[in-house]
């Protein structure tokens, strides 16, 4: 299994396994680092495996550019044995479908500017989504078709872990159900955000220490560009614990809490591991989670994760929580990036599902 794995990385670069380019020299392990940001095509190729209740079953293929500046090369270089604290920019595309019709696509890109004092990112993607719609008395087919974009900018708070910042997101589309022309809908939804992180995080692509908190205020309104006036709160901490070399801790929890005219299709969802999307959904969202992790040697980890959530709507009905399960494994594919990607397996109590993750599960 391991020698099939190992494998696969390499086929995934492209190159064969004795390149010098996928050897790592600190352990002699097959590792990315270089072949990411030595060469200028370099890149992740992401391959997805779709396996939610919710759009069905399918396959997806991503791939991700890394661009390091001088400084973050030079680091680099004359400290081989070391991983990355400041992560350098990212650009990527994606593409996807599903057996259900689902299929989407898009651009984005991640900047770390000016020695990590300012982030941006931002990103175009067009989806054309089939999914089972739990707002009426039974589930019913829905199909969303539409363009999304959004830009989010940070600035650090002078040399401190805090970061303000702002956003715009932009989504035009088309709603209609059950196949049905008569019921479509084409709806506008602008929202303009400002937002407070406090982050201490040690890598950001697979943290093991530190924290990340962010609270972001989001005003839909038509003087944005939307259809429709509505507010949403979204508090989410996640926090990652390091307990000796071969146990690791990590936990979040995140609240969402919305109020003014929300459309039907925007109320916010229970988003956890083992969950179909849309299928807890109501006016407020709550949900928890908790990992542990094995490291097995420096680089496969084994690890297992429990969550609940819950959605409710203000002052009447809600949903009883629906808790996860589930375990998966990691293999350090890009050392000196602290990239981990891997295979997790979860289970609710009304969905199972087997993704491929690159980087942090949450």
């Amino acid at each position: 299994m391991k020698k099939l794995l190992l494998g696969a990385i390499m086929l995934s670069f492209g190159v064969a396994a004795k390149s010098p380019m996928t050897i790592d020299p600190v352990d002699g392990k097959p590792d990315a680092s270089r072949f990411l940001l030595e060469r200028a095509t370099g890149f992740m190729p992401i391959p997805m495996l779709i396996t939610d209740p919710a759009i069905g079953y399918g396959a997806g293929l991503g791939a991700i550019f890394f661009h390091e500046t001088e400084e973050q090369k030079k680091i680099r270089r004359e400290n081989p044995e070391k991983v990355t604290t400041i992560a350098p920019s990212i650009s990527g595309v994606i593409g996807a479908g599903t057996n259900n019709g689902t299929g989407f696509g898009g651009a984005f890109h991640q900047g770390v500017w000016l020695d990590d004092k300012v982030r941006f990112e931002g990103g175009l993607f067009k989806a054309n989504i089939n999914v089972n719609f739990h707002g009426f008395d039974t589930p019913t087919r829905m199909n969303l078709k539409g363009n999304y974009a959004f830009s989010n900018i940070d600035f650090r708070l002078f040399d401190s872990n805090f970061f303000v910042g702002a956003g715009y997101h932009y989504f035009r589309g088309d709603v209609t159900f059950a196949g049905d022309a008569a019921t479509r809908m084409t709806n506008k939804g602008a929202r303009a955000d400002l937002r407070l992180t406090y982050d201490s995080l040690n890598n950001q692509f697979a943290p093991t220490d530190g924290i990340k908190a962010k609270i972001i205020y989001s005003d839909y309104n038509k003087r944005w560009g939307g259809d429709f006036n509505h507010q949403r709160l979204n508090v989410d901490v996640r926090s990652y614990h390091e307990i000796n070399n071969k146990w690791s801790l990590a936990w979040r929890v995140n609240t969402v809490n919305t109020a003014g005219d929300v459309p039907f299709y925007a109320r916010p969802f229970v988003q956890m591991r083992g969950i179909a999307a849309l299928r807890n959904q109501g006016d407020n969202v709550a949900l928890g989670e908790v990992q542990v992790g094995y490291n097995i040697n420096t680089r496969y980890q084994i690890i297992g994760f429990t969550g609940s959530g819950t959605a409710y709507d203000h002052g009447a009905r809600k949903l009883d929580w629906n808790n996860t399960i589930g375990m998966g494994f990691r293999y350090t594919i890009a050392r000196q990036l602290g990239i981990k990607a891997g295979v997790d397996v979860s289970r609710s109590e009304t969905d199972t599902a087997i993704q491929i993750k690159f980087g942090t599960a949450f």
